[in-house]
């Protein structure tokens, strides 16, 4: 897919018994050129064959994304921030535009409307301006904050308002969360989520 310049490579398999062969290797040429774009992103497992051949196409390891997960619970917490539902209209599409393009450095409008339709958001404001954004279904996120601490006051909210879609196939919340968002891991933490063995690694030009 390609947001606002940026490439992103979002589904590549190739067969057990085809490994090895160059397939992965043409696919890759095919589908995740650099050509046109000013920066390409990948989120690849820990396969050690398709990481080297990721790190080969050009991009680099910037950080790990663990996969976290509890029962949500209602969790009580204090904060200055107001908090309010929005939809997907062209003035909410704005301010989403501007804070993505503060933390992620690019804008993905198309994703915002139809995460406002298939989820609910929400946004963090602080003397006014919205500070924040939240999207919550049977699956959480995407969270993005403007300031670090705020996470546990977004990641509190999320958590307690998923608890209004559990049911016999979503009993659990699952958070990826980049380690290098030290809120976000002192949350998951501090609320006794644990693991999954699925880990993923963000990689990028």
């Amino acid at each position: 897919i390609i947001r606002d310049g940026i490439r992103q490579l979002s589904e590549l398999f190739v067969h057990p018994d085809q490994q090895a062969q160059g397939v992965g290797k043409h696919l890759l040429e095919a589908a995740f050129s650099s050509d046109g774009v000013r920066n390409r992103v990948v989120i690849a497992t820990s396969h050690v064959p398709a990481f080297t051949r990721y790190l080969k196409s050009g991009v680099k390891f910037r950080f790990t994304i663990y996969d976290w997960f509890r029962k949500p619970g209602i969790v009580s917490f204090e904060t200055d921030l107001s908090i309010e539902p929005f939809t997907p209209t062209g003035k909410n599409l704005a301010i989403l535009n501007s804070i993505d393009q503060i933390i992620i450095g690019y804008t993905r409008e198309v994703d915002h409307v139809w995460l406002g339709e298939n989820r609910q958001g929400h946004f963090y404001r602080r003397d006014g301006q919205v500070v924040g954004y939240s999207y919550v279904s049977h699956r959480a996120g995407p969270i993005a904050m403007l300031h670090n601490h705020d996470f546990h006051t977004a990641l509190a909210h999320v958590e307690s308002e998923m608890t209004k879609y559990v049911d016999d196939v979503w009993e659990n919340m699952y958070l990826p969360v980049p380690m290098t968002n030290t809120a976000a891991v002192e949350y998951v933490l501090k609320r006794g989520f644990q693991t999954s063995p699925l880990l993923e690694h963000f990689m990028s030009d």
